[in-house]
């Protein structure tokens, strides 16, 4: 059921919006913000509220609408840090701010505080509808208020402020700092963050240019131009909304519904699905944050699936636009069967043969038995798991040493499914990296979202591997309690994951702690803006 409650955030200045509850158990929420001169309640952004599948609060930034301050004309910055307060205020009251969606200045405003959060995850997704970019654009000014400047000095910008008409004196001084306004942090949002720009072909106000500009600076974007669209979309809020919502829906997976499904806890289902046409189980492994709170680890960096065997055109786009140059297989010749299960040749990125086990392990009777003990629960998880681990450790000292040359390099990790030796290697490098034990196995777990298989299918492979369908469907379900003891096990023997790294891997401390700098990005703990040393307070 969804209710609408107007709720006031305190401070020396109150915003007040208004809170659109969906209920139930998804606590994520949607910030949307409005443009100026404007409020929460203009043109489509009730509607907008209405038709989104999530909680949302719509709000007004101070100086506007119900909310407290003076309205002003240069306030990009006092917006931003607008939303910085609506966003701590809803993740104290526990909910998951993962979603700003903006309008005109809102937008702005929108991508402003994305690319200044410092907090993980980064947020899933923002939505810019109709932002300006080239800020000095002297368009944008009316004729008439060009003349006021000329004549007077300044010009009377009307905003509506509660229901009343206010007229804020704008000076040539307020225009300059308007126009110096510079947008080109837009690209330093996080590459885990989607960005969606919404734009109509027909707005005089802020003309669609601004829109590609946008889409040429931001990594992670979707750019959608509507015709016959102006600025505030009169008569096309249907077709923007349905392009909103399609958009979330496609970015959701089914990730959300599954987790819950699987028992995961909400904190961690976040967004890091990536939609390579072909290719199952990809994912990226970064967005987790560090258990001493100093940072998290890369996105869009280190990637995770199954096999490429079936990739299609439109997969080897994405892999290029995700910036991956190197492909680490951890499967054998004997496992592949024909070109339909091998990578095929992509210009720009290089394969690495890493197979793990050799073609005798696959040879008749060997792989029934080697799949035996997986087959004997949590404990025989663990000892498959331990072995794996000393059979694995040179091509997984191949892959450290590659991060350690190569930091800056997308580089992508897969065996079959994606889960075993796979999931072993991502346990090492997420724990050498500082991520909580708990965080990593359900990052472990996550496979059991990504892999799905027909009736049919199973049947095929299970008679192909000589067990039952039965057997098949264990072997391919993620044994969370089964990496956990594989983790007890590790640390009892070697003290700790790290340990076994530098042991068994044969890393030096010293290079532990260059891939460590290589795979994350750290926070500065003394700096309570979180900022990029900008002047905003976040």
């Amino acid at each position: 059921m969804t209710a609408e409650k107007r709720i006031e955030i305190p401070g020396q200045e109150i915003i007040a919006g208004i809170l659109n509850d969906k209920g139930g158990s998804d606590k994520r929420l949607v910030l949307i913000t409005h443009g100026a001169p404007g409020h929460k309640n203009y043109y489509f952004l009730p509607l907008l509220a209405q038709r989104l599948p999530y909680s949302s609060f719509r709000f007004d930034f101070r100086g506007s609408g119900e909310s407290g301050g003076k309205p002003k004309y240069n306030n990009m910055s006092d917006n931003a840090h607008d939303i910085y307060t609506v966003a701590n205020y809803f993740k104290e009251q526990g909910y998951n701010v993962f979603t700003v969606i903006g309008h005109s200045r809102g937008a702005i405003a929108a991508l402003k505080y994305a690319a200044d959060l410092r907090e993980a995850p980064p947020l899933s997704h923002v939505v810019d509808i109709a932002a300006r970019y080239k800020m000095g654009d002297s368009s944008r000014l009316k004729d008439s208020a060009k003349q006021d400047l000329a004549d007077k000095g300044y010009f009377e910008w009307p905003v509506d402020k509660n229901g009343q008409l206010f007229k804020v004196k704008v000076t040539q001084a307020d225009v300059a700092a308007y126009a110096s306004w510079d947008n080109s942090h837009v690209s330093r949002i996080s590459k885990a963050t989607c960005v969606l720009t919404c734009h109509g072909l027909n707005d005089t106000v802020v003309t669609a240019d601004n829109a590609a500009m946008i889409a040429n600076k931001v990594s992670n974007h979707t750019l959608e131009l509507i015709p016959e669209a102006n600025h505030t979309f009169d008569g096309k809020e249907e077709e923007l909304i349905s392009i909103i919502t399609s958009h979330l829906e496609k970015h959701e997976n089914s990730a959300f519904e599954r987790a819950q499904k699987f028992g995961h806890h909400n904190s961690i289902c976040i967004p890091r699905w990536v939609d390579v046409d072909g290719v199952k189980n990809f994912r990226d492994i970064g967005g987790w944050p560090l258990k001493d709170g100093s940072g998290y680890v890369r996105e869009r960096t280190v990637f995770r699936s199954a096999q490429l065997g079936g990739i299609t055109e439109q997969g080897i786009q994405t892999l290029h636009h995700l910036g991956i140059t190197a492909v680490f297989d951890f499967r054998s010749d004997a496992e592949m069967k024909g070109d339909s299960e091998r990578m095929p040749d992509i210009p720009g990125i290089t394969h690495h043969p890493s197979g793990v086990f050799t073609d005798e392990d696959f040879a008749p009777g060997n792989q029934e038995k080697n799949l035996r003990v997986f087959f004997q629960g949590p404990e025989g998880v663990c000892k498959g798991y331990t072995e794996m681990l000393y059979r694995a450790k040179k091509q997984y000292r191949k892959i450290f040493l590659y991060l350690l040359e190569h930091p800056d390099d997308g580089i992508l990790v897969h065996c079959r499914i994606g889960k075993d030796r796979t999931g072993l290697f991502f346990m090492l490098l997420l724990s050498l990296c500082g991520v909580d034990e708990d965080i990593i196995v359900n990052e472990y777990g996550l496979t059991n979202l990504g892999i799905w298989e027909t009736k049919k299918r199973i049947e095929e492979h299970a008679k192909e591997s000589r067990i039952t369908p039965a057997q098949l469907e264990e072997l391919l379900t993620a044994s969370m309690p089964g990496i956990l003891l594989t983790i007890k096990h590790i640390r009892t023997k070697y003290g700790s994951l790290e340990e076994f790294v530098c042991q068994e891997c044969s890393l030096s401390a010293e290079q532990c702690q260059v891939t460590i700098k290589a795979a994350t990005r750290f926070f500065l703990l003394s700096d309570t803006s979180r900022s990029y040393g900008c002047p905003d307070p976040f």
